[in-house]
């Protein structure tokens, strides 16, 4: 599906993917629905444009998702995804990036742009979490997140209150640099 403009939702929960799903310069006017999916392999999304939301609640996928210079115009919902790694370099989230219940190798959301609040709850990521350059518009929570690698939060923004709370970092620990809210640490290694 790739340069493609779908004027419904893309929806396919529960279902078996055998390859990597490749939907580059795909524009989806509703929503995309993966929930529950097994892909054995990626996904391939770069400056992919979804106009609703985007559900990868319990998906699993064997393979890297991409999904570089892409733009989300409503919320992002990975809730109990197993994923590979994840890279949401240089995209854009209109409204809430919900990640919880995740166990992946790495997440990179460097120069990444969200307008909401942006949640990290019960994550592993086994090699690191990067965030260098973005911008989390009301603030950032990551709760009970372990990272086995670094975490690197440098020259990252937030419009609001940054928490973090029973967060274990192996390696370096890099912290945004402007906030504007309150910052709660509690439990941080």
């Amino acid at each position: 599906l790739e340069s493609v403009r779908i004027t419904g939702r893309m929806a396919f929960p529960r279902c078996i993917f055998l390859q990597d799903i490749s939907v580059v310069c795909t524009e989806v006017l509703g929503e995309l629905d993966l929930s529950d999916a097994e892909v054995r392999g990626g996904i391939a999304g770069e400056k992919l444009r979804v106009v609703g939301d985007m559900r990868l609640t319990n998906a699993s996928f064997d393979r890297d998702i991409l999904f570089k210079s892409s733009v989300f115009e409503s919320r992002v919902d990975m809730t109990g995804a197993h994923l590979h790694s994840l890279s949401l370099v240089d995209a854009e989230i209109a409204r809430s990036l919900e990640m919880s219940h995740i166990s992946t190798a790495l997440v990179d959301l460097s120069s990444l742009k969200v307008a909401g609040q942006t949640r990290l709850d019960d994550v592993i990521a086994l090699v690191g979490i990067t965030a260098r350059e973005a911008t989390f518009g009301r603030g950032l929570s990551m709760t009970s997140v372990r990272v086995i690698g670094p975490m690197d939060l440098t020259g990252s923004k937030s419009g609001g209150d940054v928490t973090l709370s029973e967060v274990n970092v192996e390696a370096d620990l890099n912290l945004p640099r402007f906030i504007e809210g309150p910052v709660t640490m509690s439990d941080v290694t």
